[in-house]
């Protein structure tokens, strides 16, 4: 897997994240049923979904790194 892809999935993974967060909130914030059962179950559906897809890039490039002896890619310098 190239090394756009790879950064597109760690994007959505992390959109998702944060779309999971803002419903758990919002059921915090407005403590209706309907409210906190859509941030109790879609929010922790998408929070799982992020997760998941961050730990499947993580375990890719430790698997890559192990298999082809290959150091996992460094991040960009900061400016």
């Amino acid at each position: 897997m190239n090394r756009f892809r790879r950064e597109t999935i760690l994007l959505v993974a992390s959109l998702l994240t944060l779309v999971g967060l803002a419903l758990m909130v919002w059921s915090v914030l407005h403590p209706k049923p309907i409210p906190v059962v859509i941030g109790l179950s879609v929010g922790q559906g998408f929070g799982a979904l992020g997760f998941g897809l961050y730990a499947l890039i993580v375990g890719m490039d430790l698997w890559k790194a192990r298999i082809l002896d290959v150091p996992p890619p460094t991040p960009p310098a900061a400016k």
